[in-house]
């Protein structure tokens, strides 16, 4: 993270006042990391584009045009500039923060590149959706994109698009829950994810839950997102999956996402379950609240409720 350089000093110096001067000891620096590890050596620089607000401790802000002037300063010995929200709220969007598609550091890099920087430019910040990141690469609005929760919830994200399935990626909450939870010692940091269940524990399911030598005939009981999540799990496991659901729809206390649009992360992985479900093999079975008689009748050798 490199803001503080872009924000004014009261240096008379060689290290102050104009910005070729203010990033004069981070340029020196990576002449110097550039000439040890040669040039191929990929340097990344965090910036935010713009800090209208100062920061912390009254200092000055910057606007959108310093971090231009900045880029040109540093092109010829850095490769990437990542570009981020002005503060966490923003860096790290939630349904409440931002609407899909409402990407400010697309803005930034946009800018960076109109004014013929050649450093390669990287927005960061709610970015998921692949179709939508590939039509700003495409229109040459940036160069890349960074993500990191995209790959939380879904450590296969790279893996299906390159199969060519990214319909089966699982969408972000943005609930930013992966931000972790810091516990009073000796309790370590732990982080969680809502939509994958394997976070921090993919390293022990298998000692965990052991795999059926053989399929089994299941019986899921509810057609909200646990009993979705669970038929979804058991038939890609091969087994025979029968979901239950009392009501005329699918998705449980989901359905609320539909009415609020702030929700709108929720309802898309609402809307993801129930296509996966669709496709999963296993048999839905709507307006049925399954009795102790049917399940026996059914011949079920595992029921989930």
């Amino acid at each position: 993270r490199v803001e503080m350089l872009l924000y004014p000093n009261l240096r008379t110096d060689e290290y102050g006042g104009p910005m070729e001067n203010r990033v004069r000891f981070l340029h020196e620096t990576l002449e110097a990391v550039k000439k040890r590890f040669s040039k191929s050596f990929i340097v990344e620089l965090c910036v935010a584009g713009e800090q209208p607000n100062g920061y912390v401790g009254g200092a000055k802000g910057y606007t959108l045009e310093d971090t231009i002037e900045f880029a040109k300063c540093i092109e010829d010995v850095a490769d990437i500039l990542q570009l981020r929200e002005c503060d966490m709220t923003k860096s790290h969007p939630t349904g409440f923060t931002f609407q899909k598609g409402e990407h400010e550091t697309i803005r930034y890099s946009q800018a960076i590149k109109a004014a013929g920087c050649k450093i390669l430019t990287e927005p960061v910040g709610g970015f998921q959706d692949p179709e939508e990141i590939n039509a700003y690469i495409k229109e040459g609005k940036c160069d890349m994109i960074g993500m990191a929760r995209a790959f939380m919830c879904d450590p296969e994200y790279g893996k299906k698009l390159y199969e060519g399935r990214g319909e089966d990626i699982t969408p972000c909450l943005k609930c930013n829950k992966c931000h972790g939870v810091i516990l009073p010692e000796p309790n370590p940091w732990t982080s969680v994810c809502s939509v994958n269940p394997l976070m921090g524990l993919g390293h022990k399911i298998h000692r965990l839950v052991e795999q059926s030598a053989e399929p089994k005939k299941v019986a899921v009981i509810g057609g909200g997102p646990a009993g979705m999540r669970a038929a979804i799990y058991a038939a890609q496991r091969g087994h025979d999956v029968t979901l239950y659901e009392k009501s005329g729809q699918l998705g449980g206390q989901l359905f609320h996402s539909d009415y609020f649009p702030f929700k709108w992360p929720i309802k898309n992985f609402k809307n993801w379950l129930i296509y996966e479900l669709g496709k999963s093999g296993a048999k839905v079975v709507m307006n049925t609240a399954p009795t102790r008689q049917m399940i026996v009748a059914g011949g079920y050798d595992v029921v989930l409720a």
